[in-house]
């Protein structure tokens, strides 16, 4: 991949999310960037290519909701910068593919770039997405009481996402399938949905407080939830190594490691709720040939799956760099498995670089 071409995303054309919907922020421009790029692993295609549509495709946003493709691939057409890396009919192809990835499309897209760019920017997490239809609909629809909110997210879920909605996956294999089942499952479940949707409901109506804090031993039912989420994406990535279930730790285990200083666990309440943790511990250098300094490592961060693209992660990493400089740190350290790339990303947007590659062979 073309690093000049990547820095010139990174400086240039990401941060221009920064000021659309909370569901069309930066955090989103990367997400379908690094799930674009491993789904087209898979693939005979040009990557640099495939990094340019994936960071375009959202930004008609800036001129208008309803035709935000049609603009994102005019923005490529005449974006004079790209013609450094690309030819015009690559250029083409690029513009086509951000125009392709509308899911409301009635035509599929006209090359592998608009079906990968497509499939990547249809992040299926089912209680995500329910939460974003309130969203919209309450930023939106201001006038409509709890019942007309109600009935439009009904009918926006059944005409997108339920089976014979107008969402179709467009990539064999996608890691959309199993989400996309579950979510179409709830929305068969009409009782269960609204219970969700009065929960959500009453949550995004409401000013609630939110505050970063300490685990306390109140949090391990909570804190483990999360970690059964962490545990089926690196199941999914690595089945070889990680169980589809189990704990990483006993409830007493979570509480010895609540109560040690050494290795705090920090946690995002929202109004009573954890909805995200920051697993911590403070690492001292000891080998004769190592100078003496302290580091923070970070063992593990987790934002709830229905929350996440709200900037908790954002948030959770600000305190730990917070909590780092209180203690003196050198730097703060982290372990990525190659096999998350939203989780990469995520690192990287914080400012974090690659401090040393682990390696592996499998011998059976």
């Amino acid at each position: 991949m073309d690093t000049s071409l990547l820095e010139y995303i990174e400086q240039e054309i990401i941060p221009r999310y920064s000021s659309f919907d909370k569901a069309h922020r930066e955090d989103h421009a990367r997400t379908v960037i690094a799930r674009a790029l491993e789904m087209g692993r898979s693939y005979e295609i040009d990557e640099d290519m495939l990094l340019a549509a994936a960071a375009f495709h959202d930004l008609g946003l800036a001129v208008d909701r309803k035709t935000h493709h049609l603009e994102s691939g005019r923005m490529i057409r005449e974006e004079g910068r790209l013609r450094e890396w690309f030819s015009e009919e690559q250029i083409e192809t690029i513009a086509q593919a951000a125009e392709d990835h509308r899911a409301s499309s009635k035509t599929a897209p006209r090359s592998i770039y608009g079906r990968l760019v497509a499939e990547a920017d249809r992040l299926i997490v089912p209680e995500t997405i329910i939460r974003r239809t309130i969203q919209y609909g309450m930023s939106h629809y201001p006038g409509l009481d709890r019942e007309g909110h109600w009935q439009r997210t009904l009918e926006h879920l059944n005409e997108k996402y339920a089976r014979g909605g107008y969402l179709h996956l467009l990539i064999p294999g996608s890691p959309n399938e199993e989400p996309l089942e579950r979510l179409r499952n709830m929305i068969e479940d009409t009782a269960g949905l609204r219970k969700i949707f009065d929960r959500m409901f009453d949550e995004e109506s409401s000013e609630t407080p939110v505050v970063i804090r300490l685990a306390v031993p109140g949090d391990v039912e909570a804190v483990g939830r999360l970690l059964e989420q962490v545990l089926k994406v690196h199941h999914e990535g690595r089945p070889d190594l990680f169980r589809p279930e189990g704990k990483k730790y006993s409830d007493q285990e979570l509480l010895d490691i609540f109560a040690d200083p050494e290795t705090p666990v920090f946690v995002y309440d929202k109004g009573g709720s954890v909805l995200g943790y920051a697993f911590c511990a403070l690492q001292y250098a000891s080998s004769g040939s190592l100078n003496p300094i302290t580091t923070l490592y970070v063992d593990d961060i987790c934002v709830d799956e229905a929350t996440r693209r709200e900037h908790i992660g954002k948030a959770l990493f600000d305190k730990v760099k917070e909590y780092a400089v209180s203690q003196g740190c050198h730097n703060i350290t982290l372990h990525v498995w190659e096999c998350n790339p939203e989780a990469m990303a995520f690192y990287k947007a914080m400012g974090m670089s690659v401090q040393f590659t682990s390696m592996e062979i499998i011998c059976q």
